[in-house]
């Protein structure tokens, strides 16, 4: 046998016919059996979901639409049948019931997704125009007209990429069938606009139209497909990032990650180095400098910084919104097939087992999270199952019918070992199965085991990531230990005639090390391998699912109450296992050493806390440094029982700040911040002791507008109605008894007084609208007896 380290290491060539060349097949799904108990007790619990679901209900808004009958209960929430999102979760419903039935088949899941198929043809054919939704085509006039409508091309989406899998992955011809309708209609509706007016349009968000007419164009090979997948492609975010440009500060996230994904498709099929580009350099930029230590992005859902900027400010309750994780995890597996790099299987292994695996309910299988909490102190959060809706309920499906998807490549020369999940792999192809048995990441590497009635020549290429401690892998063949020491970041290589009862055994050692935020290296995550750890700051059952009414109410800044605030970790300690210990007979679980203020904390893997309160990112100092922080702190005045130093990232980190639309500022020496949106802080009160709220303005903010509410409840406030001009101004507003009573923190939300809610809106008009609205500057905010 030949055993060898092999970096896969991109590098240009001037011929781009020859990018389009894959260089790495994923395997079909029936091909791969998952047999990892917790992943398959999460697959059952999203296959029972699945199976609960009322195709009528699934069909109603659509035959209503249609002019046709139906007496089916409607969905609710985002499929209720006046939001204008409607039909979106349908299409995701198709996508996960055809990848569980080309994984394992399901009697009832398959009976219930045909019915939908035929239902939405039937829809199809009473419009008569091969238009098919659940709203009005009236919505694609508005997006044309640069009216408000909420991405009526989003949804169509979800619906063309859910048929397109009903046939590739279930068999289902009539949803081919019904697709082409489709594509038809789509041809003639975008042939109306020119390409400024269609570039104009792309400005609403239109989900993954590109990468799904690249799908289509593959299986019909109809150039209309391939032409529309082109004219998809928005220019505004797509030709920066084709010439190495970031300019995704202030966009929202999960909008531009299917546009790089259809720039995938786009380069697979035509070989243009402008697409190749563009998808390389957005994965890089966001993975290298705007992703989170879980493997996820965005803050608000949007990037709300420049490149290489996440500081302590972007860790808050609304972070890490889990479809752009399920995005960027299909952006990764694209970039994989053209270049094998084990970056790829690095990333793709810290998003999945960090950022997805625990978004799921342990109990109820169709409740999934939309945001994923970064702030410490907080706890997580899931959409109901049958009120919500929510675009991260349909990834979330998704996400759960094809586990098993990414584990194993191959190639003409061989197989890609990528993730380490107990497995089974039927590779027709060399006539042989491979066994992977592992309990990872509880233990530290894997046993592959090969299964054939004929020896198989092929070459068997395992995944060191680069976690792995320098020098530390280890590979046996058979029980003999490999001498060629397996390198970090490389795949090992063995090329070999392989006998049936063959194994290789993998050790990956793992270590502790630290993710600090790009922009501020004293706050970090603790990782051990590939794995986050979550610091568990309360033992109680706080963990509730998220009503539909906070996903898109009134008072997003108020989904948590106010956050335990976590311990600081101070040590000298440069070596991490000096003080970080771990607990004897708990598997992956930690313990600092004398190193928590007030009190050390055990760490956990997040991927398995559910109903705690934890902490992933840490203030961590050296002993001078802390103690310089604490002498430098304000003195607090007698009557004062909490106050926040506005603009100082130390005092504005321990009390929880968050804002949305904000900007900063200083006058005559004291820092101000103020928002066309809210901002809130995090105070400290005493239990069942009168207190009230001490805001500082300045005079020359009279004409401007704000709500304070502590913990969601409005305070009486008449904000600087005969204030001095020119002069700071203290303001005192009582809180009520009620509202502290039993606490010992609350939130403290400022805000520009709301009118009715409604979707998102990017038209100049509703811009301009927001400008006109702003808080005062805020200069000071306090709790005083």
């Amino acid at each position: 046998s030949t055993a060898m380290a092999e970096t896969c290491c991109y590098v240009e060539d001037e011929r781009a016919a020859d990018y389009a060349q894959v260089k790495a097949l994923p395997f079909d799904l029936n091909r791969v059996r998952v047999n990892d108990l917790y992943l398959n007790d999460a697959i059952a619990r999203n296959q029972q979901y699945l199976r609960s679901l009322d195709p009528d209900r699934l069909l109603h808004n659509f035959r209503i639409n249609a002019g046709l009958p139906s007496s089916a209960e409607p969905l609710k929430g985002w499929e209720s049948p006046d939001c204008e999102l409607r039909g979106h979760f349908v299409g995701h419903y198709l996508s996960a019931c055809a990848m569980i039935c080309a994984r394992e088949w399901d009697e009832v899941i398959a009976a219930n997704a045909d019915a939908v198929v035929a239902g939405l043809a039937e829809c199809q054919k009473a419009i008569g125009t091969g238009y098919l939704s659940a709203f009005p085509e009236e919505f694609f006039d508005r997006v044309e007209a640069g009216i408000k409508v909420w991405a009526p091309w989003y949804t169509l989406h979800k619906i063309y990429a859910g048929l397109a899998d009903m046939y590739t992955l279930r068999g289902n011809t009539q949803a081919l069938e019904v697709v082409k309708g489709m594509i038809a209609w789509a041809k003639a509706r975008t042939d109306k606009l020119d390409e400024e007016a269609m570039q104009k349009m792309l400005q609403m968000e239109f989900g993954g139209m590109s990468a799904v007419f690249c799908d289509l164009y593959d299986i019909t090979g109809d150039p209309v497909c391939l032409e529309l997948a082109k004219r998809f492609n928005h220019k505004r975010v797509m030709d920066p990032l084709s010439e190495g440009q970031d300019r995704l500060c202030g966009l929202h996230a999960n909008t531009q990650i299917p546009k790089a994904i259809g720039a995938a498709r786009l380069y697979e099929l035509t070989g243009e180095r402008y697409y190749h580009k563009a998808a390389t350099f957005f994965w890089d930029q966001v993975v290298n400098n705007r992703c989170y230590a879980p493997g996820g992005t965005s803050n608000y859902e949007y990037w709300r910084e420049l490149p290489g900027r996440l500081s302590g400010r972007e860790l808050g309750p609304d972070d890490h919104e889990c479809c752009c994780t399920h995005n960027m995890l299909k952006l990764t597996r694209l970039l994989f097939c053209w270049n094998p790099d084990v970056r790829y299987g690095d990333y793709y292994e810290r998003a999945f087992i960090n950022g997805i695996l625990g978004t799921q309910h342990q109990e109820d299988g169709g409740a999934y999270m939309y945001y994923v909490p970064m702030r410490p102190g907080l706890h997580r959060t899931f959409c109901d199952s049958d009120t919500s809706y929510v675009c991260c309920s349909g990834t979330g499906i998704e996400s759960f019918a094809k586990i098993g998807d990414s584990i194993y490549f191959h190639d003409k020369n061989g197989l890609y070992v990528n993730l380490f999940i107990s497995s089974e792999l039927d590779w027709q192809d060399k006539g042989c199965k491979i066994i992977q048995e592992t309990r990872f990441p509880e233990e530290e590497g894997t046993r592959l085991t090969v299964k054939t009635n004929e020896p198989v020549n092929t070459t068997i290429r395992i995944r060191i990531p680069k976690w792995v401690r320098h020098g530390a892998a280890e590979v046996r063949i058979n029980g003999v230990a490999i001498p060629e020491i397996p390198l970090s970041g490389t795949y090992f290589c063995i090329e070999r005639t392989w006998q049936d009862g063959d194994n290789i055994e993998v050790s990956l050692p793992m270590g502790l090390h630290l993710s600090p935020l790009p922009h501020d290296p004293s706050l970090a995550a603790i990782m051990y391998g590939p794995i986050v750890l979550a610091g568990v700051l309360s033992e109680d059952d706080t963990n509730s699912e998220l009503d539909q009414s906070t996903i898109n109410g009134d008072d997003p800044e108020l989904r948590e109450n106010a956050a335990i605030l976590p311990p600081v970790l101070v040590t000298d300690e440069s070596v991490l296992s000096d003080w970080i210990k771990p607990v004897s007979e708990e598997p992956l679980t930690f313990q600092t050493v004398n190193a928590g203020i007030p009190h050390d904390v055990i760490l956990k893997p997040f991927y398995r806390i559910f109903k705690e309160h934890y902490a992933i990112y840490w203030r961590i100092y050296g002993r001078d440094d802390w103690k310089s922080i604490k002498n430098n702190r304000p003195v607090l005045p007698e009557n004062t029982v909490d106050a926040v130093v506005i603009g100082d990232s130390n005092s504005e980190y321990d009390h929880n700040f968050q804002a949305y639309r904000y900007e900063r500022g200083e006058l005559e020496g004291r820092n101000w911040v103020r928002s066309t949106e809210w901002l809130r802080y995090d105070l400290d009160v005493i239990p069942d002791t009168p207190v009230s709220l001490l805001v500082t303005y300045f005079g020359d903010d009279s004409d401007c507008d704000l709500e304070i509410k502590v913990n969601g409840h409005k305070l009486d406030v008449s904000v600087l109605n005969s204030a001095p001009k020119g002069q700071f101004v203290d303001e005192t507003y009582q809180i009520p008894i009620e509202i502290t009573r039993g606490k010992k923190r609350v939130v403290v939300a400022l805000q520009v007084p709301r009118g009715e809610t409604s979707p998102p809106d990017t038209t100049e008009a509703r811009k301009e609208d927001q400008a006109l609205r702003i808080t005062p500057r805020i200069f000071g905010c306090a709790i005083v007896k």
